[in-house]
């Protein structure tokens, strides 16, 4: 997701004050009042661009969460349907069939909505995913009852890229959590030497 442009984006802002300061230090010229002026003014822009970053990133990651959450639950209840609860009888065939067409469109529904914060990786498995639904969805609509079990094989399709999808919301809440505590402890790192650098040039 775009936890990884986010870090992109936050680490060449610290490139770009690290060159900043460097060029600055190198001017004798500037007396050093002007020039720990000139420290703090660019230091002070910078941490403001991470704490904007942070709570970015704090807020995309609850509202991803919340929808990636959603979908993983979603998609357990349409593999349930389509393996494990498939009607036997004509007389319950309509209901399950509206409940499982529904689910299907609350699941692209929230694809939908993650589009955006997905990656090209993502976007691809995604789409995946929605092709094998409205294979699914198009078939079950026009298939009567006893025309249920000529859709065995498209359920077991649907169900493994449905299983896919469920690593991946694994993983995703994994490695986006490791990912920024890493990058956070570089960060901390990063500022401590570069203070401790041009503390001293103002001594």
């Amino acid at each position: 997701m775009q936890t990884e442009d986010m870090i992109k984006e936050a680490k060449a802002k610290l490139a770009e004050l690290r060159n900043e300061m460097e060029e600055f230090s190198m001017k004798a010229s500037l007396g050093a009042q002007e020039a720990k002026d000139t420290f703090e003014r660019e230091w002070g822009k910078f941490s403001n661009f991470i704490d904007e970053q942070g709570n970015r990133f704090r807020r995309q990651s609850a509202w991803a969460g919340k929808l990636s959450e959603r979908m993983n639950l979603r998609l357990d209840r349409l593999k349930t349907l389509i393996l494990n609860e498939k009607p036997d009888a004509p007389i319950q065939y309509n209901g399950w069939r509206e409940e499982v067409v529904g689910t299907i469109y609350e699941v692209e529904f929230i694809i939908h909505e993650l589009y955006p914060m997905l990656d090209d990786q993502e976007r691809e498995l995604f789409s995946n995913l929605r092709v094998k639904m409205e294979i699914y969805r198009t078939n079950l609509v026009i298939k009567d009852f006893d025309q249920l079990t000529q859709m065995g094989a498209m359920a077991e399709a649907l169900a493994a890229k449905a299983d896919e999808v469920k690593l991946w919301y694994d993983r995703f809440h994994e490695t986006s959590s490791e990912k920024m505590e890493k990058f956070r402890e570089g960060l901390r790192t990063s500022f401590g030497h570069l203070k401790n650098t041009f503390t001293e040039l103002f001594k």
